[in-house]
């Protein structure tokens, strides 16, 4: 263990990709992932990049959670598909955009 670094052998989170698309100035990225030394806690995770000039100006990243984008002219842009994946609850959010 290396002390004082902020890594630790037992809190690697895996991070594995499913869809990514990008929408006006934002970038949407969802996928699946869990702690490397137990494969069968698994989380679904959704990141939403602003990227503004070439340049990620906002992270915002959300865990087990279903997620709607809308606009004013568009009903639904894009919807998260891995929500159930967690075989719980999850909570909905709706993001304006």
């Amino acid at each position: 263990m290396r002390f004082l670094t902020g890594v630790a052998p037992h809190d690697r989170f895996l991070f594995k990709p499913v869809r990514v698309r990008a929408i006006g100035d934002n970038v949407f990225a969802e996928g699946q992932g869990g702690v490397s030394n137990n494969s069968k806690i698994s989380k679904c995770w959704i990141h939403v990049w602003t990227v503004k000039g070439g340049k990620i100006v906002q992270l915002r990243e959300y865990f087990n959670t279903e997620l709607t984008v809308v606009s004013p002219v568009h009903d639904s842009l894009w919807k998260s598909q891995l929500g159930k994946c967690c075989r719980k609850s999850c909570p909905s959010l709706i993001l304006a955009v």
